[in-house]
């Protein structure tokens, strides 16, 4: 492995106390995006399912890095890809409800990468996805600051959608949403 040097998104926001501006958390979002499109279109497809704020580096040279595959798998392929057992990490406020004990796929590491740009773009973690599948309401980005443009609120409302087909399908889609 490579020793990625760096601050995690979680340091950098949490140490601060101050969420990070729109255009740079945008930008490195889609760059931690593109490492998982190129996982997701992997044969047979990788996913991650540990994609929160704190397993991902901005190293000194301003780029964001995706680390610790530990739980990283591969997916049957196919039209029904997926994987449907084996030990899962479940990190509270990041963790699509699937990943409790469901199948998951590629559109599981969407909806922990739309948590994240929820965090870094709040400073706060966003409600347990269990407790959202509950009835309770999460609260909205722009509620908690309106340093958020609408077209941003809504890419990260779509990530994080309860289900599955609610979400971006692709990493790749979900980078075209964040550029218009």
């Amino acid at each position: 492995m490579d020793l990625v040097e760096g601050k995690s998104l979680q340091d950098l926001v949490s140490v601060s106390g101050i969420p990070l501006d729109e255009r740079i958390a945008i930008l490195w979002v889609k760059q931690v995006l593109r490492a998982l499109d190129y996982l997701h279109h992997r044969i047979p497809p990788v996913v991650h399912l540990e994609v929160f704020p704190y397993n991902m580096l901005v190293t000194q040279q301003g780029h964001c890095v995706l680390i610790n595959f530990s739980l990283a798998r591969e997916l049957s392929p196919g039209p029904t890809a997926g994987d449907r057992g084996g030990v899962r990490g479940i990190v509270p406020g990041y963790s699509p409800p699937e990943q409790y004990g469901t199948f998951v796929d590629q559109r599981s590491d969407i909806y922990s990468i739309g948590a994240t740009l929820y965090y870094i773009l709040t400073g706060i973690v966003p409600l347990e996805s269990i407790e959202r599948l509950t009835g309770k309401q999460m609260t909205l980005p722009r509620a908690i600051t309106d340093r958020i443009s609408l077209q941003t609120e809504r890419v990260i409302l779509r990530a994080m959608a309860l289900a599955r087909n609610d979400r971006f399908q692709s990493a790749q889609e979900m980078i075209d949403a964040l550029q218009d």
